[in-house]
């Protein structure tokens, strides 16, 4: 068989052969291409998802801040409107009794302005920051209850004494509603001074302050308010007398209001997440 013959048998025998290798190399081919597809979906999958993560985690830090300076913003108009009504309240004057009622009188409308600063302070929490405020709000409110006791005892007074005053041009003898209602005040109020801490009233005691009672009872246009404090000044017997009393009593409800605060202010930091140890420390000019 010459060289011809040779290589026409040989062509489909070598053909044959090829075949299966090309299809294994087309296979490979696929295969790699396949497994190089997949390894690029996973890391597009591993992107995304690490894209998505990040997405979210920056969402959740911006709502965080969002949130965190909602509640700086409502802190800081509470802790506000709490120091504005504490230097309103430290205005109160106790000599001087227009003064006093005046003070108290513009307390009202800075407890209405607490408490509407306290409902924002309650809506964005936490519990603890709520409960504190709530405190500092109802400190304030008994600082000014107490110093309204204060106003209309003075302002009481105040009243006699200018209605005493008024009635300089009278006839020498002659009893005015105001004399009358200072002397009997004046009796009555060495009658509780004389008489021992713990014992029962004497018929003395009783017709004196009934006496007094009535006494205001004739004065023109004195507001009930005051005379209501001025009787109320005389039930306790014995001690200190009531203005003193009161005057002691509006230091005690002034501590208490600080101190609430100062909780407060402790429980926002806490709320805030503030380092307080890198504030300055107070110093002693503080």
């Amino acid at each position: 068989m010459d060289l011809a013959g040779i290589g026409a048998v040989a062509a489909p025998v070598v053909a044959l052969v090829a075949i299966p290798a090309t299809v294994f190399a087309v296979r490979w081919q696929v295969k790699a291409a396949l497994r190089s597809a997949e390894a690029t979906h996973r890391a597009g999958l591993a992107q995304a998802e690490a894209t998505y993560r990040a997405a979210v985690d920056t969402s959740r830090a911006v709502h965080e801040q969002w949130r965190l300076s909602l509640r700086r913003d409502a802190y800081a108009a509470f802790l506000s409107a709490l120091g504005k009504a504490a230097h309103a309240a430290d205005e109160f004057d106790g000599s001087s009794a227009r003064s006093a009622v005046e003070c108290s009188a513009s307390l009202l409308s800075w407890v209405g302005e607490i408490r509407d600063a306290l409902a924002v302070v309650e809506l964005e929490g936490p519990a603890e920051a709520s409960a504190t405020a709530e405190a500092s709000a109802d400190r304030f409110s008994d600082w000014q209850r107490t110093m309204a006791r204060c106003a209309d005892y003075l302002g009481g007074l105040g009243y006699l004494e200018e209605l005493r005053a008024g009635e300089g041009g009278s006839p020498a003898g002659t009893a005015t509603p105001g004399t009358n209602a200072r002397a009997a005040l004046a009796r009555l109020d060495r009658l509780l001074h004389e008489r021992p801490v713990g014992t029962d009233a004497t018929p003395e005691l009783r017709a004196a302050r009934e006496a007094f009672a009535h006494a205001l009872g004739d004065c023109p246009g004195i507001r009930p308010a005051h005379a209501a404090a001025l009787l109320s000044s005389l039930r306790s017997a014995g001690g200190s007398p009531y203005g003193v009393r009161l005057m002691s009593k509006l230091g005690e409800r002034r501590h208490a209001f600080w101190q609430a605060r100062t909780e407060f202010l402790s429980a926002a930091h806490t709320a805030l997440a503030i380092d307080v140890t890198r504030r300055r420390r107070p110093s002693a000019e503080d």
